[in-house]
């Protein structure tokens, strides 16, 4: 659009307004920044992201596979009727 702007003949909008092209050069700039962040950002919170799900959901040592050896521990401890294991049975993650 600015491109397109810069090729009209006599473009000159008011000098109060936001349309100007040296206005309109700078916000194209910060919006190719903010798009070259926001694909680094992206990259960083994907990696973020697979890394808590890690934690939470693994197979092994996240908290999902802790409570489940939790839940099986009271039961064996206690007995499957015991109020220990009524209290940790009912827990969903």
């Amino acid at each position: 659009m600015v491109e397109a702007l810069k090729l009209v003949p006599g473009y000159a909008p008011p000098a109060t307004s936001q349309i100007q092209l040296a206005t309109l050069d700078t916000l194209q700039t910060d919006y190719r920044a903010a798009n070259k962040g926001a694909a680094t950002t992206g990259a960083v919170m994907t990696k973020a992201e697979r890394a808590r799900k890690a934690l939470y959901d693994g197979e092994t040592n996240s908290l999902r596979a802790k409570m489940k050896a939790i839940k099986k521990a009271t039961r064996a401890q206690y007995g499957p009727s015991s109020a220990q294991f009524a209290e940790v049975k009912s827990i969903k993650l």
